[in-house]
């Protein structure tokens, strides 16, 4: 099962405009996610768990996988940390839309996947617009605490600095994750969240399809 897909050839500099400053009140979230997708889309905040349940689900459902950060790095031929380092954070969101981008064409043209989404990709409507074209996408949900002890000692994430601005950033983006098609209590075994997104009416019959 790949975990990152091939390059895209797409143009990274494209104006995007700011995440959190957009009027959240123009836009609803779905009213129920369309029925027997064939691409399921995890988001939420740093330490819900998008990579470890996302495989649990692929491998489930005998889907690809893909993490979102490792298409990233693959199109930047640049690990995370270093393309915020050295190229600042506007860059990396560009290659994070043109991933994004990829992914929903791969779905569209009859791929199965779970892509594990990064910590702000929901929070950006154009990347939101693309995601609700392709399939369902499902906000693994939980407290500040909880997320904070997970990934306080962890080296990897740029954003996540000190325990203060931690809190501040996941308050910001919980309006844009509340649009997501689902949610789902992200505390418990990775199989364990993957079998209570399945059990979300929209996602009844996956496993006897494939």
């Amino acid at each position: 099962v790949p975990r990152g897909a091939a390059p895209l050839a797409a143009s990274v500099g494209a104006p995007h405009g700011e995440a959190l400053s957009e009027n959240m009140h123009s836009e609803r979230a779905a009213e129920g996610c369309r029925p027997s997708p064939s691409a399921i889309f995890l988001a939420g905040f740093m330490g819900a768990g998008k990579s470890t349940v996302g495989q649990a689900l692929a491998r489930d459902l005998n889907w690809s996988f893909y993490d979102l950060d490792y298409t990233i790095e693959i199109l930047a031929n640049q690990e995370i940390p270093l393309i915020f380092e050295m190229r600042g954070e506007d860059v990396f969101r560009e290659f994070e839309h043109a991933a994004v981008v990829q992914h929903v064409q791969d779905a569209l043209a009859g791929e199965s996947m779970v892509v594990a989404l990064g910590g702000g990709t929901y929070t950006f409507a154009r990347n939101r617009e693309k995601l609700r074209s392709a399939g369902v996408t499902v906000w693994l949900a939980a407290s500040p605490d909880t997320l904070w002890k997970r990934v306080r000692r962890e080296t990897h994430r740029p954003l996540a600095v000190d325990r203060e601005t931690f809190y501040q950033l996941h308050a910001a983006r919980e309006p844009s994750y509340a649009l997501a098609d689902a949610s789902i209590d992200a505390v418990g075994a990775p199989e364990e969240v993957g079998n209570r997104i399945m059990r979300l009416r929209c996602l009844q019959g996956l496993r006897e399809r494939d």
